[in-house]
């Protein structure tokens, strides 16, 4: 089917608005590993949840993950994705003397690396979780480097407008029940011609690493799309930053790692095209991991 730039796009926004009326098919075949039913838009072939949490019970959820330390962006495998993400940014532009935010920076970990590694002008992190935000200020909050307790739609638009020179979220954009606010929110908060890092682990048209389950958490209690109910691939992430006129102006080679990490900067208008996925081929891919996961005893 072909749209115009404004009708994709106006599709891409009912996409995640989580909108599935009459405008998607249901993989069906997928309700065993993801509870919740599954849809893929039938124009941009987006992946649409059909339930998820609203952002304060995903912000509560992830709460109580940070309070029981079952999570902790200090492990050593969340600090390896981190450097990563801040060496993929770095390659593309210097980070020295910069104004630097981290949302949703949870305990600091990416922050940590910002202090010793590079030489930003002024680091800003801000959590929701209390308890991250008391330790940081503790441990890690200096002349250049403060620490606010908000969630990312309450950050103070008059304090930090037109503010950073670049804006990090580090799979934090997934767990975000309204991405195309947070993106708005940002928008507010970034300069102009600022530059957004969006960094997940999205697995979607890329080969596959290791079992279906393993990837959608088959058989926990915890229903998967509630705290993360964004499950992204190359372009359907690009177009998310587009519809708010972020341009996709560098990105890793995430056909070979577990990390996608996009460099976007902000503009006033976008010239870039939408580039929408095939449905049929987004069903097919899952239909293959399957195939692959089947070969597997344990994962």
């Amino acid at each position: 089917m072909s749209l115009k730039k404004n009708n994709i796009k106006d599709e891409i926004v009912k996409d995640f608005q989580g909108n599935i009326i009459n405008r998607t098919y249901k993989l069906s075949f997928l309700k065993k590993y993801t509870i919740t039913d599954l849809h893929v838009s039938k124009i941009t072939g987006t992946l649409i949840p059909k339930e998820y949490f609203s952002n304060k019970k995903v912000l509560n959820l992830w709460n109580k993950k940070f309070n029981s330390n079952v999570y902790s962006s200090n492990s050593p495998h969340f600090l390896s994705r981190h450097i990563y993400t801040l060496e993929t940014f770095n390659r593309y532009k210097d980070l020295k003397n910069l104004k630097v935010a981290d949302l949703g920076c949870g305990n600091g970990g990416l922050i940590k690396l910002l202090q010793k590694m590079y030489s930003p002008k002024k680091i800003v992190g801000f959590d929701y979780n209390k308890k991250n935000t008391r330790n940081n200020k503790k441990n890690l909050q200096d002349f250049k480097t403060k620490f606010f307790q908000n969630e990312i739609l309450e950050i103070d638009e008059k304090k930090f407008n037109k503010y950073f020179d670049v804006i990090f979220m580090t799979w934090t954009l997934s767990a975000c029940a309204e991405p195309l606010k947070i993106l708005e929110k940002i928008k507010k908060i970034l300069k102009k011609n600022g530059h957004l890092v969006i960094a997940e682990s999205s697995r979607i048209l890329v080969p596959p690493t290791y079992k279906i389950e393993y990837y959608f958490r088959y058989g926990e209690k915890t229903n998967t799309f509630n705290d993360y109910p964004w499950r992204f691939s190359f372009n359907s992430l690009r177009n998310l930053l587009l519809t708010k006129n972020f341009e996709t102006k560098s990105y890793n080679n995430f056909n070979s790692n577990d990390n996608l990490v996009i460099v976007a900067q902000s503009k006033t208008e976008s010239k870039q095209k939408f580039i929408t996925d095939n449905p049929k081929i987004i069903k097919n891919f899952f239909k293959k991991w399957i195939t692959f996961s089947k070969k597997f005893k344990t994962f």
